[in-house]
This record gives C-alpha cells, structure tokens and sequence, in this order.
C-alpha cells in the first residue's frame, strides 16, 4: 500500500468481516437475539461508511 490512510484501511477490512461474521454466527445460535444481532451488525457496518 502506498500511503498510512490506505495501510489503515487494508487492516481495519479483517477485523470488520471479522465481528460481522461473529454476530452473524452468534445470531444462528441464539435465534430469540438474532433481530437485535443483525441490527447491530448493521449499524456497525453503516457506521464504516
């Protein structure tokens, strides 16, 4: 990567996928939680943008 903003990106990537697809499986297990779960997931993905 060229510059600190685009080496930053290329980290942060990981660790996004990584708690989205943690909600994500946390929400198959526990199926009373998983509208909440998602909703989450949602606000955090937004959030990024």
């Amino acid at each position: 990567m060229p510059d600190i903003l685009n080496q930053s990106q290329a980290g942060t990537k990981a660790s996004t996928l990584g708690i989205l697809a943690l909600l994500i499986g946390f929400a198959f297990l526990n199926t009373q939680a998983a509208p909440k779960l998602i909703l989450m997931g949602l606000f955090f993905s937004f959030h990024l943008l």
